[in-house]
């Protein structure tokens, strides 16, 4: 998969963007927010990547200005990708910072809005789900070159992108704990079993 500069014209460009795919395609859409970075991944149904954005929020606008802009890409993403499920980092929580925690506030009301579910994750949660044991404390950049590693499909996100090297690896936790692999399995032998 080649990036390619995101087709949408944002307030300031996307750093770098994977070409869109078909919306049944999603089975996980990740984020990995802040006020400025924001990484963003999409696994499909084989939970290969197949679709990431970073998004870089105007500077120069207030923290309020900036999280309605964040919002608004999430928006947009969940509307053109409508994936099963979105995932987002827990330990990402700031309470000291009470415009940014709103707009995390409204990402579960954009799921709900949308019919989608959401997850969350604490960073040492899904950097062990993804990993594997004893990575939970790993720094970004360490968990980052890890998860280049073990998962190939994500060596496309350029290795200076930790905010969407993170988003990979909120979405293969989910995808690891889902138990997908083993259901999407049995379901191509005719087998089905509720969930």
């Amino acid at each position: 998969m080649t990036a390619r500069p995101s087709r949408r014209p944002p307030r300031t460009a996307a750093i770098e963007a994977a070409p869109p795919v078909a919306p049944s395609a999603v089975a996980v859409l990740a984020f990995d927010p802040s006020s400025r970075e924001n990484g963003a991944v999409a696994l499909d149904q084989a939970g290969l990547l197949c679709w990431w954005e970073h998004w870089t929020a105007p500077k120069n606008g207030t923290l309020g200005e900036r999280v309605l802009w964040i919002e608004g890409k999430v928006r947009l993403a969940i509307a053109e990708l409508r994936p099963e499920v979105v995932a987002l980092e827990h330990g990402f929580r700031n309470r000291h910072n009470p415009a940014l925690e709103a707009v995390l506030q409204t990402i579960p009301a954009i799921c709900r809005q949308a019919g989608i579910r959401y997850v969350e994750y604490p960073t040492a949660t899904w950097r062990v789900a993804a990993l594997g044991r004893g990575w939970g404390i790993a720094s970004k950049t360490a968990a980052n070159t890890m998860l280049r590693r073990l998962y190939p499909d994500l060596s496309v996100i350029p290795a200076s992108d930790l905010d969407c090297g993170d988003a990979g690896g909120i979405a293969k936790a989910w995808w690891n704990r889902s138990g997908n692999s083993v259901m999407r399995e049995l379901a191509s032998h005719g087998i089905v079993m509720e969930t």
